[in-house]
Formats: C-alpha cells, sequence, structure tokens
C-alpha cells in the first residue's frame, strides 16, 4: 500500500481528531482526554492539541455537535532543564468539519528543540488531570547524505537504479535504534488544463512486481537502521508514461525536477505512522484504530521528526522521449 507523506510545506490549519471513534459509546463509557504534539525540528514553531472523548445517544458519534478540543489547559515543552509555557490561539478548520468556528490549539514560538537531548510535553487540565510524555529531539547533523546519483536517468538507462544513500553518526550508538527512515522519490510537474498550468507530483515507487498480470509499485516501508534505497528506472519509467495515461496531448506536461525526501523521525511517531498509513503533519493526528499511544495519563502521540531533500535533475532528453516538456 502507497503511503502518504508528509508535505514539503506545512500549514497552519487543523483538521477533526477522532477522538470517538475508538470508543463504544454504550460500552461503560469513560471520559478519556488525548494530548497530540508532534515536534518539527526544522521549525522554529511547535504547536500541541488536547481534545476529549464523548458521548452520544444512540450509536453515531458524528451526531456529537459539541467541539471536544479544549482550551483552558496550561502545556509546556520542558527542554534542558528549562520550561517553556505554550501559548493558546484559534484556527481555522477544514470545510468540512462538523464543529463551528475556529480550533483551538497550543504553540511555542522560536523554539527548535534539535541537538538529540531529551524533551517532555506536559499538560494540566482544567480539572486537573495532567497528561506527560517524552521522548528526544533529532540532531539534524547527526544525518547526511553521502554519494548518489541525482540524475534522471541513471548511466543505464535501460537497466539501472537511482541510488540514495546516507549516513548517520552517533557518539551514543545505542540512540541509532530510536530511528526510523521514511524515504520517498517525488515527480514534480504540471499539467496544462483549459490554458493554465497547474502543479502535480506523484511519487515513484521503487520497483514492479508482477500481480495476477498487473504491474504494481512496491514503495519503500518505514524502516530502522538502513542506510540505503534504490529506484530501477523500470519502476521510473512507468509512472513518466503513467501521468499522461489516455491523453494524446503529451506537450501538455512539463516536467519541472524530482527530489528525493527522507522524512527521519523516532520510534514513537513511526509507530503511529506505520499503523495509521495516513498523511500527518503537527495537526493532523487521529486517535483511532488501530490504536498507539505514548501519553501517560490519557491517549495521544508525542513524537519528534525532521527532513532531509535532495534535488534529482530530469535529463531533457529522457523527458522528451514520452512526448513531455522540460520546464
Amino acid at each position: 500500500m502507497k503511503k502518504s507523506i508528509l508535505a514539503a510545506s506545512l500549514i497552519l490549519m487543523l483538521t477533526s481528531i477522532s477522538c470517538d471513534d475508538s470508543f463504544e459509546p454504550k460500552a461503560g463509557f469513560s471520559e478519556k482526554y488525548i494530548l497530540n504534539c508532534i515536534i518539527n525540528g526544522d521549525s522554529t514553531t511547535q504547536y500541541a492539541t488536547i481534545s476529549s472523548s464523548f458521548d452520544v445517544d444512540g450509536y453515531d458519534p458524528y451526531t456529537n455537535q459539541n467541539d471536544p478540543f479544549l482550551k483552558t489547559a496550561f502545556v509546556t515543552l520542558t527542554y534542558k532543564n528549562k520550561v517553556y509555557p505554550m501559548r493558546d490561539t484559534l484556527v481555522s478548520r477544514l470545510g468540512d468539519s462538523r464543529y463551528p468556528g475556529p480550533m483551538p490549539v497550543y504553540y511555542l514560538p522560536n523554539f527548535t528543540p534539535n541537538d538529540g537531548t531529551e524533551i517532555t510535553v506536559r499538560a494540566v487540565l482544567g480539572n486537573g488531570k495532567i497528561l506527560t510524555s517524552s521522548t528526544r529531539s533529532l540532531n539534524p547533523n547527526n544525518f547526511y547524505f553521502s554519494s548518489s546519483t541525482r540524475d534522471i536517468p541513471t548511466g543505464n538507462a535501460y537497466g539501472g537504479t537511482l541510488v540514495f544513500t546516507w549516513k548517520e553518526f552517533f557518539p551514543d550508538q545505542s540512540l541509532n535504534q530510536e530511528i526510523f527512515f521514511a524515504p520517498d522519490l517525488i515527480l514534480v510537474y504540471y499539467k496544462i488544463e483549459n490554458g493554465i498550468q497547474k502543479r502535480k507530483q506523484i511519487e515513484f515507487p521503487m520497483y514492479l512486481l508482477s500481480q495476477q498480470g498487473k504491474e504494481v509499485g512496491i514503495y519503500p516501508p518505514i524502516a530502522n537502521r538502513i542506510s540505503t534505497i534504490g529506484y530501477e528506472v523500470p519502476a521510473i519509467d512507468s509512472i513518466m508514461r503513467s501521468i499522461s495515461t489516455g491523453d494524446p496531448n503529451k506537450s501538455n506536461y512539463i516536467i519541472d525536477k524530482a527530489y528525493f525526501h527522507l522524512l527521519i523521525m523516532d520510534k514513537n511517531l513511526a509507530t503511529y505512522y506505520s499503523a495509521q498509513q495516513t498523511f500527518f503533519d503537527e495537526f493532523s493526528v487521529r486517535i483511532n484504530q488501530p490504536d498507539f499511544t505514548n501519553v501517560d495519563g490519557g491517549l495521544g502521540v508525542f513524537g519528534v521528526y525532521i527532513t532531509k531533500k535532495v534535488i534529482v535533475n530530469i535529463e531533457k532528453f529522457y523527458i522528451e522521449s514520452f512526448g513531455y516538456v522540460k520546464k
């Protein structure tokens, strides 16, 4: 199953968190509190949300109209023995939210924990309930790309493999067991629609596998202790062809570039990410089946991530071989 990726540019908006989906309201309802906080080691601002489970009349949780997000908590991040209080604010919801008005969130500006030391989140709710969790920040300097092919196609256009290799350095080698990687290779292109260039992107599979007479793309898994990944040229070719399937006007496709994106995360976020197989950012964390939590005193996810990216050039002759145009 193709996994979704973390967006290259994170936007400040919240999606609805399904606080109720993992609770059967007629099986002895017990109110739970959910703390979600994803530390972005590439950003100077961090965010958290707090919500509660709820009961409803009947069995349909979507009949609830009472906003489960809480705005009266006192939330802090502790880093290097210093306590940083988070501020509260309101952000717009997605258009399909069933709750009216903006959503309460907590944020901390000018804060980028990225040296590999421990960080703790703590939320004290209005009723005295306390939610806590700890993890270790990630240091971008511990990860770097080594020699990697940076062009499509590779030297052997009809049988080669596009390879990316990275290295990690930890003075304490036990720490690398806590780090997980989610790699992906993305094609960025434009399609002319009604005279307007519309930006699009699609992920390349690593290779193709024949299943029931059809070729299926196999995409990279989230894995620990990996340092290299390869993309076979036939798999790259298949995506290049697929973007214009059924369209005879190949010149309407303008190829910009590709980029290799490496998402590096702690085991908490990796466990959640693997279980959900869904898009996430600082806000869009869902508590639904399969359940995962690393928050003491309640439910939720507290994790960290950083990203690394390499631009991949796509040669003009290769682009034109499909009838496309190079940007």
